[in-house]
């Protein structure tokens, strides 16, 4: 059973599909032009009537750039432009856009550039080994400590001998590393060996 036809809806006569609004120039579905006079339901489309392109079919005949990728293109080439510089530029090349949206824009990107490079900082601290190890105490610094620390300075001969000492316990990669190295070497005899 057909759908019956409100008041302001005409029949095309293509398709068969009912269209809202007299005033319609053509069918969406089908993309049959109107001659402007209301269509009878049952009478045939003439030979002679072919169906119109689409208002669009035009655009999607060449490659349409987004917004977006113009306001990226944009930027890749000139960083340091101002939102209003971008839209004029922009509107020069035929592409409408706001002050706002060029911002909005930038937003976005600087937010995608932020998060990757914090996730390649995530990666790069996951995959660096710890330079110190936590103190037993739970950083809290004892009188014992203060005084295993400046008996450890005198024996190394001052600051500036203790400073070295951390700076090469800090490129061996830690601690940890620094002891396996020390108890090695104690243990195959090399003290003796002059470097």
């Amino acid at each position: 059973m057909a759908k019956k036809m409100k008041p302001g809806q005409k029949r095309c006569p293509s398709c068969k599909a009912l269209v809202s609004g007299t005033r319609t120039k053509t069918c969406p579905k089908c993309g049959h032009e109107f001659n402007g006079k209301p269509q009878d339901g049952h009478a045939a489309a003439p030979a002679s009537v072919k169906p119109a392109k689409p208002a669009n079919a035009i655009a999607r005949d060449k490659p349409q750039v987004t917004k977006t990728q113009a306001v990226r293109d944009y930027l890749n080439v000139h960083p340091q432009a101002m939102n209003v510089e971008i839209s004029a530029a922009l509107k020069k090349q035929g592409i409408t856009i706001t002050p706002n949206h060029v911002s909005a824009i930038k937003m976005k990107i600087v937010k995608r550039i932020a998060m990757k490079s914090a996730k390649r900082l995530a990666a790069a601290k996951a995959a660096a080994p710890a330079v110190l190890e936590k103190p037993a105490s739970g950083g809290t610094i004892t009188l014992e400590q203060v005084k295993k620390v400046a008996h450890t300075i005198k024996m190394l001969g001052g600051y500036q001998r203790v400073f070295e000492v951390l700076g090469v316990i800090k490129e061996l990669g830690g601690v940890k590393k620094f002891r396996d190295l020390a108890e090695a070497m104690t243990v195959t005899g090399t003290e003796d060996v002059p470097f």
